[in-house]
C-alpha cells in the first residue's frame, strides 16, 4: 500500500475540515446533498437528545431541545457512531444558557438523566464471593470495598428525583397530555423540599433504579468512592449500621470485591 506524503495528509485533513465546518455550520454554503445531510443531523440530534433525556424534552418543549441540539452539535459533534454515546454536553450548556436561568433546577435534573441513561447502558459486574473472605482474614486497615462502576450519588439542592418521577414519559392519565409540562407537580415538588435532595442510582436486574438515600448514607457511599479503608469509614461513623449495609450491599451487588 502506497504511503501518503505528509503535504498529501495535511490537505486531506483540510478537506476534512472543510466538511466537518459545512456540515456543522449552517451559514456555510454547501451542496444539496449536504444541506439533506446537515438536516438529517439535526433531526437525529435532536432525536438522540430527547431519548436520553426525556424529562428535560417535557420541561422545555421539543422545539427548544432541538435548538439545543442543534446548538451541541456545533460545539461536540458525536465521536461516535453510537448517539446514545453522546450528549453529557447538554448539562453544561443549560447550565449557562442565560434563557434557562429561572429554572436553576434544570441542570441537576439533567444530570440525573444522563447518569440514569448511563447506568442504564452499563454491563453489571458479579460480586467475587472469594474476596469476602478478607473480613475474616484481614485487619479493617487493610480492607477497602470496591463499588459497582454501575453507581452514581446525586446530590441537589432542589428535589429533583420526585420532578423526574412527576415528568417520566409514562402513558397519559386523568385525560392529561402526558407530554406537557405539569406545573402542579413541579410546585409541589419543590415547595415540600426542606432539604439537600442525596440520590442513589444503581442498578437492579441490569435495569437502573433510583433511591433516596440519608444524609449519612450518601457520605457512606462517597466515602467508599473516595477510597477510604474500612477502619477508616468506621472511625468517620460510629452510629453506622455497617452489617445492615453490607447485606444490602451484596444482594444489590453495589460492590464487586473486597481488596
Amino acid at each position: 500500500m502506497a504511503m501518503i506524503s505528509d503535504r498529501e495528509r495535511a490537505a486531506l485533513q483540510q478537506r476534512q475540515q472543510q466538511l466537518i465546518q459545512c456540515v456543522f455550520d449552517q451559514d456555510s454554503p454547501c451542496t444539496t446533498g449536504l444541506r439533506v445531510y446537515r438536516h438529517s443531523l439535526w433531526t437525529n440530534g435532536a432525536r438522540a437528545l430527547s431519548t436520553t433525556y426525556p424529562v428535560l424534552t417535557r420541561l422545555l418543549g421539543n422545539e427548544a431541545m432541538a435548538v439545543l441540539a442543534r446548538t451541541l452539535l456545533r460545539q461536540s459533534p458525536p465521536s461516535a457512531g453510537d448517539w446514545a454515546e453522546w450528549g453529557e454536553g447538554l448539562i453544561p450548556l443549560v447550565d449557562s444558557a442565560p434563557e434557562l436561568a429561572q429554572m436553576d433546577f434544570l441542570p441537576d435534573v439533567a444530570r440525573l438523566e444522563w447518569s440514569w441513561h448511563q447506568v442504564s447502558r452499563w454491563a453489571p459486574l458479579p460480586l467475587d464471593p472469594g474476596s469476602l473472605n478478607r473480613l475474616q482474614e484481614c485487619a479493617p486497615e487493610d480492607i477497602r470495598l470496591q463499588l459497582s462502576p454501575a453507581i452514581v450519588l446525586l446530590r441537589s439542592p432542589f428535589p429533583i428525583d420526585a420532578i423526574w418521577r412527576a415528568h417520566r414519559p409514562v402513558s397519559a392519565q386523568h385525560g392529561q397530555d402526558h407530554h406537557s409540562l405539569d406545573l402542579g407537580a413541579l410546585s409541589r415538588a419543590i415547595a415540600e423540599q426542606d432539604d439537600d435532595c442525596f440520590l442513589l442510582i444503581d442498578q437492579r436486574r441490569s435495569r437502573a433504579h433510583l433511591q433516596r438515600l440519608s444524609g449519612e448514607e450518601f457520605q457512606w457511599f462517597d466515602d467508599l468512592l473516595r477510597g477510604l479503608d474500612l477502619a477508616e469509614l468506621l472511625e468517620r461513623h460510629p452510629d453506622f449500621n455497617f452489617v445492615h449495609w453490607f447485606s444490602r450491599a451484596v444482594q444489590h451487588q453495589w460492590i464487586t470485591h473486597l481488596r
